[in-house]
């Protein structure tokens, strides 16, 4: 068996699981928004047919784990670990907005107290990463709700 063949069952059994995990075919292709006879290839080992990124998302979310994604990754050397945070599905993109820019004043703040000096210690290099983390984490908040506000098409309403 070739490496790409292993690859492909390794893919095709997470889709079978995911597939399960959701309530089977029937329940699996409302879910992911596809006919039952689609998610049946997509559950079914001899046909080629992968699933889209967002039938996988969508059932991934109904999982409540991410089967097929965990798999894709461990097949490339990677490994996949929870955050101690569930991340807010429900985000506001003026606050999440307000936050990286107060969280990006709270990077400049670090920054000018640490160049004061004329240079960057071991010690404020460490808190400079700490805020940068925090920036990253805000960042995507705000990307959530920005997408999550495209997605609902509906534009950003000012009231």
């Amino acid at each position: 068996m070739s490496e790409q063949d292993a690859w492909h069952h390794r893919i095709k059994a997470a889709q079978r699981d995911l597939i399960a995990r959701c309530g089977g075919i029937a329940r699996a292709a409302d879910i992911g928004e596809v006919s039952i006879a689609q998610m049946g290839r997509l559950n079914n080992p001899n046909e080629p047919d992968l699933m889209s990124a967002r039938v996988k998302a969508r059932l991934e979310v109904d999982a409540g784990f991410p089967v097929v994604t965990k798999a894709e990754l461990e097949l490339q050397g990677w490994s996949l670990m929870q955050n101690a945070e569930r991340p807010d599905r429900k985000v506001n993109l003026h606050v999440a907005t307000a936050a990286v820019v107060s969280e990006a004043s709270d990077v400049m703040g670090v920054f000018a107290e640490a160049v004061k000096d004329g240079k960057i210690t071991p010690a404020e290099a460490h808190r400079l990463m700490a805020e940068f983390n925090t920036l990253s984490r805000v960042l995507d908040t705000a990307r959530l709700a920005a997408a999550q506000l495209l997605a609902l098409a509906g534009g950003l309403k000012h009231d």
